[in-house]
């Protein structure tokens, strides 16, 4: 299997538009994934090779420097989101954290 890094620029340019096509955009920033979910829920994105994570997926395809070891965690708290500009790249205790604290309405501060 090539790697994702050895892509040529019209190969990327059709993994974007394919990926995008999984999105509905929100007035809100959200990218609302409408494709496959994982047994976790998850969005996953078949990259012409293998399903990925869509989170991980969107932050290689339209950062321009991205982090690809870090956890993502969509900052906006919906599940569903993919937008490169909502994801966090966090450590799992940090992901751990941000979860208890959305999943119970509270403010964010220190864990």
């Amino acid at each position: 299997m090539r790697s994702l890094e050895c892509l040529s620029f019209l190969e990327r340019v059709e993994l974007c538009s394919s990926f995008r096509r999984k999105c509905t955009l929100t007035a809100g920033g959200c990218w609302l994934w409408h494709s496959t979910v994982n047994g976790r829920g998850y969005p996953v994105f078949w990259n012409g090779h293998r399903a990925v994570s869509a989170r991980r997926m969107a932050r290689f395809l339209f950062c321009d420097a991205p982090d690809l070891s870090a956890r993502l965690f969509p900052s906006c708290g919906d599940a569903r989101c993919v937008s490169p500009a909502h994801l966090l790249a966090l450590s799992s205790v940090q992901v751990g954290y941000l979860a208890r604290v959305l999943r119970q309405g509270g403010a964010l501060g220190a864990p």
